[in-house]
């Protein structure tokens, strides 16, 4: 960076769970499957999706707690909070046997109803798995105002992973409350392709290692932040807290932010110091887990015309 003046940056920070990592006792899972009953999903594609998240159910833990809301015009609870076990897993699956599509497209009114059902269950990971064909055609319709249903998600400790069927779903909608929520989105052509995603999202809450996991940036003096992509985030004073949500092994999560640098000598500036803290897993008990860095930057005085005129790309 040159002395004299001011510049903008970024900030880059990369968060990786080791492969190897292995929770110490499994993380209960509180699970609400949350899917469209709209006219578009009628025939092949609601049997894929009732397959997919009866197989999903089969293969949950003992001890887990599952939901199924559907959704058209309105929302319905096919299954409440219900604790997994042996006795349960085949009257759960008979419950996903049929329903008949028809109406129109609320996906806001699945997430509400979903986030409902996850506050009234009980797990040390919470996650909503959203599946839709279509666009929004009542309640809410831009992704604005998902990314709010979203934001109250992060701030319940609830994940988001969103899953669109075919080319004509809202791919901005799903992918706002996906990211706003620190969840995965997914895309399907087919239906058919339904239970491998059903199957990876399942693999990442049973292989979760931390949870509650979130990035606190306290910047250096006279440094200010002026965008963060792709991430929720709040301030408590000058510092800037981002959560994370859970992490499974094998996870990769990332958080860009733009900041802008304030006139300088030359010689080293502080830009940040990153504190990750996160509920620890891997541990026995488990517990407060914690690890931190330090960013500087150096500023250098130049002459060169063209260096002056430079700019980050």
């Amino acid at each position: 960076m040159a002395a004299g003046r001011s510049a903008k940056t970024f900030v880059h920070l990369d968060l990786h769970a080791d492969e190897d990592l292995r929770a110490a006792e499994a993380a209960s899972t509180n699970l609400a499957i949350v899917i469209d009953r709209s006219r578009s999903m009628k025939g092949q594609r609601m049997e894929n999706a009732l397959a997919a998240a009866r197989g999903m159910i089969g293969r949950l833990r003992d001890g887990d707690t599952v939901s199924v809301v559907v959704y058209n015009t309105e929302s319905t609870v096919l299954v409440p909070p219900t604790e997994v076990g042996a006795n349960s897993r085949s009257e759960l699956g008979l419950q996903l046997r049929t329903i008949e599509a028809r109406g129109h497209t609320c996906i806001s009114c699945g997430v509400e109803e979903g986030l409902a059902q996850l506050q009234r269950g009980q797990g040390a990971v919470s996650r909503m798995l959203l599946l839709s064909d279509g666009q929004a055609n009542t309640g809410i319709r831009k992704p604005e105002g998902f990314e709010r249903l979203a934001e109250q998600a992060r701030v319940r400790g609830v994940t988001i992973s969103s899953l669109g069927v075919d080319v004509d779903y809202d791919e901005r909608l799903l992918l706002a409350v996906a990211q706003a929520s620190n969840g995965r989105h997914y895309f399907v052509r087919d239906p058919s392709g339904l239970a491998r995603v059903f199957d990876e999202e399942l693999r990442s809450l049973q292989k979760t290692v931390a949870s509650g996991v979130e990035a606190v940036i306290d910047l250096g003096p006279g440094i200010e932040i002026t965008k963060v992509f792709d991430r929720g985030f709040t301030r408590q004073g000058r510092a800037l807290v981002v959560p994370f949500g859970a992490f499974a092994a094998g996870d990769r999560k990332s958080l860009l932010f733009e900041v802008q640098l304030p006139r300088g000598v030359e010689g080293l500036r502080d830009v940040a110091d990153v504190q990750l803290r996160y509920r620890d897993l891997t541990t026995e008990p488990q517990g407060e887990g914690a690890c931190e860095g330090q960013l500087a930057v150096c500023l250098l005085y130049t002459s060169d015309a063209a260096d002056e005129r430079s700019s980050v790309d």
